[in-house]
């Protein structure tokens, strides 16, 4: 298989939504803990979530970036160390980090953002800067098997959780992911 072996792990309510005060009542606790537990029974490499859900991770949008020379529009490896990766799908390029890794639950993460061409040479320098990989895949919309190609080619991406939001789940489902 050319791209890594995937997991969508949701946790929703019965109506669907995977966001909102259900997901902190104390009814659910018994549940998100499971959830929580489960998702280290993969043995995934990676991590993948939408913009949206990157928002909690990250520091926000990225606002009034410098004016930069024209950056070469291809996939960047940043060097790095981790063997553990976090993976947004960022098609325009306005997530805001301070860093170019995530640290969760004593798991030290580098980031890898999933862009499309839409991305500005603004951001790319910014990312490049902060040290942080990205590729692209597709024009202006998502190409979830070139960004899965790639992910498996460039960074050795073996098993990868899928874990939102909504739009990227089902995504990376109707693409048959």
């Amino acid at each position: 298989m050319n791209r890594p072996y995937t997991v969508c792990h949701i946790f929703s309510a019965l109506d669907g939504a995977i966001a909102g005060d259900f997901m902190y009542a104390s009814e659910t606790a018994k549940a998100r803990g499971y959830y929580g537990s489960l998702r280290s029974t993969f043995d995934s490499n990676a991590i993948l979530y939408g913009t949206t859900t990157m928002l909690d991770f990250c520091d926000g949008y990225v606002f009034d970036l410098p004016k930069s020379v024209d950056v070469e529009r291809k996939d960047y490896i940043a060097p790095h160390t981790e063997k553990k990766y976090v993976i947004a799908i960022d098609r325009q390029g306005k997530l805001a980090y301070s860093q170019n890794y995530l640290e969760r639950h004593g798991l030290r993460q580098h980031i890898i953002e999933v862009l499309t061409k839409q991305a500005s040479d603004e951001y790319l320098a910014y990312l490049q800067e902060l040290g942080i990989s990205y590729i692209f895949a597709g024009n202006k919309e998502l190409e979830c098997e070139i960004a899965m190609v790639k992910l498996k080619e460039l960074f050795g991406i073996e098993r990868l959780v899928i874990a939102g939001g909504g739009y990227i789940d089902w995504a990376f489902a109707d693409a048959g992911m």
